[in-house]
């Protein structure tokens, strides 16, 4: 199967905005593709609608007729489930080719959805795991951003391939973007990514603050609710932060234009509790930092562990913050570049052309 003039039903757990994860840019690459992309967002408080954002992609609100199926027996939730992606069709006019669900939550027991949609489970997040086992067993492949996902969703399904994150390449659409570093300091230690996530060790990130007055702390990001996250996250250690004369919290920018963002610093950041070092082996940002060159200072990061020549990687969240110097002092230019999401889209039909072929 080519990836090229589907109809692409894309199952969400973050809704859209200008905050992009992988889900987002998947959604954008597969319209460029010819295809025509649906993005359902998480549910929501208000009713259903369909608007068709700038890149092309439909972005649909949807009110769920069936809900709760996942206290069901298997049998009645597939059936309220194939029930569900009728009306949902009906809903928006377009019999899918494809299904490709990154939510584990929601239609996760696709076995009695008609054979002539190919399913497609998708784990990015190791905490997504509700129904994941159901969702992995009746889909026709499976994908995992990391070796524990895979690991996982192979016991449930053989056809289940590690696509590690994508990063989002210069392009002539990037947004025009014209930012100034804040700060009066001349060294910049960037961090961006979303601030409401519980994995952020804040406390290592004040110490590291407070340890050099001389350099600008700059976090970039949604912080509180945003479309990838309905939660506000109080930590003592992000209020501290704020006091202090280094330290600047910035609102978040579009996803097209963080490439250039990151060129304007001299060290990223990776800060993660060393409890949450295995959920966020391969975090998103992390390939977005490799493309920039840029010195990157990081908390342990396994999926990443051979890129150890391009990162100054801890093992223990307490070497952090010395080896910030270090990170500042590097005049090398880290050439590197990962997959971007056009390369991960050829990765992915190769893996899907392999399943169909057995």
């Amino acid at each position: 199967m080519n990836l090229k003039d589907k109809n692409i039903l894309i199952v969400s757990p973050e809704a859209w905005g200008i905050n992009y994860v992988s889900k987002h840019h998947y959604a954008n690459q597969l319209v460029k593709r010819s295809n025509k992309v649906y993005f359902l967002n998480p549910p929501g408080s208000g009713g259903s609608s369909i608007v068709k954002v700038e890149s092309g992609v439909m972005v649909v609100d949807y009110k769920m007729k069936f809900r709760g199926t996942w206290r069901l027996p298997g049998f009645l939730s597939a059936l309220l489930i194939k029930l569900e992606l009728n009306l949902f069709e009906k809903y928006v006019g377009i019999k899918f080719d494809i299904i490709w669900n990154f939510d584990s939550s929601r239609f996760f027991n696709l076995s009695m959805v008609r054979t002539s949609i190919f399913k497609i489970c998708h784990i990015v997040d190791l905490n997504q795991d509700l129904q994941r086992p159901l969702l992995a067993s009746t889909s026709d492949i499976c994908f995992g951003t990391t070796k524990y996902i895979v690991e996982e969703l192979s016991r449930y399904n053989h056809n289940s391939y590690k696509i590690g994150h994508g990063y989002q390449a210069e392009t002539k659409e990037n947004m025009d973007f014209s930012f100034k570093m804040p700060g009066i300091n001349t060294k910049k230690a960037l961090y961006v990514g979303n601030l409401s996530m519980k994995y952020i060790d804040w406390e290592l990130l004040y110490k590291t603050a407070t340890a050099y007055p001389k350099v600008d702390l700059v976090f970039v990001g949604p912080d509180g609710k945003s479309n990838l996250s309905n939660s506000v996250l109080e930590d003592q250690y992000k209020d501290l932060l704020r006091k202090l004369d280094n330290v600047y919290f910035m609102p978040p920018v579009h996803s097209r234009a963080i490439p250039q963002l990151l060129k304007m610093a001299d060290v990223l950041l990776i800060a993660y509790k060393e409890k949450y070092h295995r959920d966020q082996s391969a975090p998103h940002k992390m390939n977005e930092y490799l493309a920039s060159g840029k010195p990157i200072l990081a908390t342990f990061t396994e999926e990443y562990i051979h890129c150890k020549n391009r990162i100054f990687m801890t093992i223990r969240n307490s070497e952090f913050t010395p080896l910030l110097s270090e990170a500042l002092d590097s005049i090398e230019t880290f050439v590197f570049k990962p997959d971007s999401y056009q390369d991960l889209m050829i990765s992915i039909e190769r893996c899907i052309q392999k399943v169909q072929e057995n």
